[in-house]
């Protein structure tokens, strides 16, 4: 059986984890092992970042998409090696005036036909909760 790599981004309260492992297909659910260099993103200065979300851009670059509670925004980095991240940049804000998107998180990203689609959920004061998309051309 040809073995891969696969890659597991875990986000906790304040930093951005790496867990990898070498795995077999059959054994992929016992065999993951975390990165020695953790965390790879954020620190006490950051604030709280979860949810990612990794794609592979066609340049072959990694881009990596999180929910950064302090900033009520999905901010993205990207790295060579899924190892080593840009620092955080903000592309969607947040917008107070909808009743349903005081704060966005869970982003999830696609790109299809030269198009990068984004589907994240928004949640404001009003109890109203709403799945929305976003498109970037």
């Amino acid at each position: 059986m040809k073995e891969r790599i696969i890659s597991i981004v875990i986000t906790t309260s304040l930093v951005v984890l790496l867990i990898g492992c070498s795995h077999k297909k059959e054994h992929i659910i016992d065999t993951w092992s975390k990165y020695e260099g953790n965390p790879i993103i954020g620190d006490e200065d950051t604030g709280t970042l979860f949810d990612a979300d990794v794609i592979k851009l066609e340049n072959g670059l990694l881009r990596m998409y999180l929910s950064w509670r302090p900033q009520r925004a999905i901010a993205i980095c990207e790295s060579e090696n899924g190892k080593d991240w840009t620092e955080l940049q903000i592309v969607l804000t947040n917008d107070g005036e909808t009743g349903w998107e005081d704060d966005i998180n869970r982003s999830s990203v696609v790109y299809h036909g030269d198009i990068y689609y984004m589907w994240y959920t928004g949640y404001g004061c009003s109890g109203i909760t709403e799945d929305v998309k976003a498109v970037n051309t």
